[in-house]
């Protein structure tokens, strides 16, 4: 497996994925088993149907909290959560996945994620896929992106 290999010939310690397509069921856990059987363990959170999904694969050694500060549940983006403490510090890792359908109540739903990370405890690093064209600033849809961002002071 393609993964597998990078992983290991890159010595990844932490690897974001978007669009993993997996689900719950039996398959794709042996596919979840192929990836990690090298040194490493991998979260997925399923869209639920067809498509979508994040996950984070990463190294054994590195001990992720699995539980979100986030309780809300969002119509149109799949997002990880976990925690990573280190002494008196932590890092959290966000994995966020937006399908390519600009749709309004995605600017809805996506500040109240932002506001939520932003007071929470640690540091964060947040891997987006939104399937927006940032680079051209000039496009309204991007601005409703990129504000909730500029709000909270996240590049």
């Amino acid at each position: 497996m393609a993964l597998k290999g990078f992983s290991i010939e890159s010595d990844i310690d932490i690897l974001a994925l978007t669009k993993t397509w997996l689900s719950n069921e039996s398959d794709d856990e042996l596919i979840v088993l192929d990836i990690c059987s090298t040194g490493y363990e991998f979260y997925n959170v399923a869209r639920g149907f067809r498509g979508g999904g994040v996950g984070l694969l990463y190294k054994k050694r590195i001990r992720f909290q699995k539980q979100s500060c986030i309780k809300a549940k969002f119509s149109l983006f799949e997002f990880t959560d976990l925690l990573l403490k280190q002494g008196s510090s932590s890092l959290r890792v966000v994995v966020v996945y937006h399908p390519p359908k600009a749709d309004l109540l995605f600017f809805e739903e996506f500040p109240t994620l932002s506001e939520a990370f932003v007071t929470a405890i640690g540091f964060l690093l947040m891997v987006e896929d939104f399937n927006f064209h940032v680079q051209d600033s000039n496009n309204r849809t991007v601005l409703q992106l990129l504000q909730p961002l500029k709000t909270f002071s996240l590049v």
